[in-house]
């Protein structure tokens, strides 16, 4: 399958492509953002939202369940 990607969405195709490149055999990042090294924003609410995603299997679920191929469409 070959990905295009715009801006913040360069990160999360490009990490698919890294995590399972027998899936793309060609990818395009137009003007990528966000693989600079990440800050928590948004004051107390952001680091209460970072908490909760970082919590061990929610983050790399919701992941998963964003890149399967019924998450996609």
């Amino acid at each position: 399958m070959g990905l295009v990607s715009l801006s913040l969405g360069g990160e999360f195709v490009a990490r698919v492509a890294a995590e399972v490149p027998e899936l793309v055999n060609s990818l395009v990042l137009i003007s990528p953002a966000g693989f600079s090294t990440r800050t928590i924003r948004g004051g107390k609410t952001g680091v209460r939202i970072h908490s909760v995603i970082s919590l061990p299997g929610l983050g790399q679920g919701a992941y998963v369940l964003l890149t399967t191929k019924p998450g996609i469409m």
